[in-house]
């Protein structure tokens, strides 16, 4: 609590911490899940990968949210084959 006078906004302690703390990127969570990037992109693409997001075409993971697929799979996930060449045509 501060010793604000009264209607002041305590504006310092509602800051929200700088945006290099709050984004990842897929080298930091694919290094964090000790994956490559290669199978980082094959969860993701699959559905199965932490919650991310896009800014512009740039992908971002938030911790809690690298966090919290970590907890749900304690042990791991499979990691979707690569597809090969002639797959899907």
């Amino acid at each position: 609590m501060t010793n604000l006078p009264p209607g002041v906004p305590d504006v310092i302690s509602h800051r929200e911490p700088p945006a290099t703390e709050l984004f990842l990127i897929p080298d930091e969570v694919s290094a964090e899940l000790r994956v490559s990037r290669g199978d980082l992109k094959r969860l993701r693409d699959a559905g199965l990968g932490p919650a991310y997001f896009t800014i512009g075409s740039t992908i971002r993971y938030l911790q809690a949210d690298v966090d919290q697929w970590r907890a749900k799979h304690p042990h791991g996930i499979e990691i979707p084959q690569r597809r090969s060449l002639g797959e899907g045509r």
